[in-house]
């Protein structure tokens, strides 16, 4: 699967396109996956995006022996 990335990544360079997943995509699924956790910490209570925090809420979950 890596290949098939590099080989994407070298031909969007070279025919100056854009790549199938975008950096805005890779940051709203990255936004997404931190929301779960943070969801997770709140006892599963809804959340709001954009998100409006400050730590990350896996780190403070170990921290505080929630997992």
């Amino acid at each position: 699967l890596q290949v098939l990335q590099i080989e994407e990544l070298v031909a969007c360079l070279d025919n100056s396109t854009e790549p199938s997943v975008t950096l805005d995509t890779a940051r709203d699924v990255v936004e997404a996956t931190v929301g779960i956790y943070e969801s997770a910490r709140r006892d599963g209570a809804k959340v709001s995006f954009p998100l409006d925090i400050q730590d990350n809420p896996l780190v403070a979950m170990i921290d505080e022996g929630m997992i």
